[in-house]
């Protein structure tokens, strides 16, 4: 597999992560039956809780490489992806920075194109 076509799987693989795991604050001033626990009911997807787990006891600095910053996430997300397909030898691993680079910048373009981030 070329090195571009798994950087585009992966890209994918991160905003679908990305997406999964959204969920929205509801505002302070807002007491309807659809906001429990100062969560947005409505706006949850599926994979929330990973989310809203991540950010309780990691932060909101650290969960960007988890689950809130795509250009970020090519840090985290990579290792699975490249790992999976490429065996461990010593010119793999020394590619391996050479893909993450490639991937943040894939996945920062396509964010900026886009304009999916933000979230």
């Amino acid at each position: 597999m070329m090195i571009l076509e798994m950087a585009l799987i992966n890209a994918l693989v991160i905003f679908g992560f990305n997406k999964a795991t959204q969920f929205d604050y509801c505002h302070p001033e807002d007491t309807g039956d659809h906001c429990k626990k100062g969560i947005d009911m409505d706006s949850r997807m599926i994979l929330w809780k990973v989310r809203f787990y991540c950010l309780k006891y990691f932060g909101q600095f650290w969960s960007k490489p988890l689950v809130t910053c795509p250009p970020c996430m090519a840090s985290f997300h990579s290792l699975y992806i490249y790992w999976m397909v490429f065996p461990l030898t010593y010119w793999n691993l020394m590619y391996y920075p050479l893909y993450v680079l490639i991937l943040s910048g894939l996945v920062s373009l396509i964010n900026s194109v886009t304009k999916y981030g933000n979230s």
